[in-house]
């Protein structure tokens, strides 16, 4: 999607008709690892290079850290943080 953020209703209207959802998330969504809310930029402090993947697209290289847990409004979803 090209928004900064997808709506709930949005989201659920997309699942409803099959469709997977790829958008681009804000750093201040609230993500729930482990039942504690946290902004997606403070948890990504406490994330530990051997907790990353490094993944290289052309000569591009990053690290990739994978959540798949509860955000805000949606009960399971993965967020890629780069």
């Amino acid at each position: 999607m090209d928004l900064w953020y997808p709506s709930q209703a949005l989201v659920e209207a997309c699942l409803k008709k099959g469709f997977h959802v790829i958008a681009m998330l804000k750093m201040s969504r609230i993500l729930d690892p482990k039942g504690i809310a946290i902004q997606a930029k403070s948890f990504a402090r406490y994330i530990e290079p051997n907790d990353t993947h490094l993944v290289t697209v052309g000569e591009d290289r990053d690290r990739v850290y994978r959540y798949e847990g509860a955000l805000k409004g949606l009960d399971d979803a993965v967020v890629l943080l780069a």
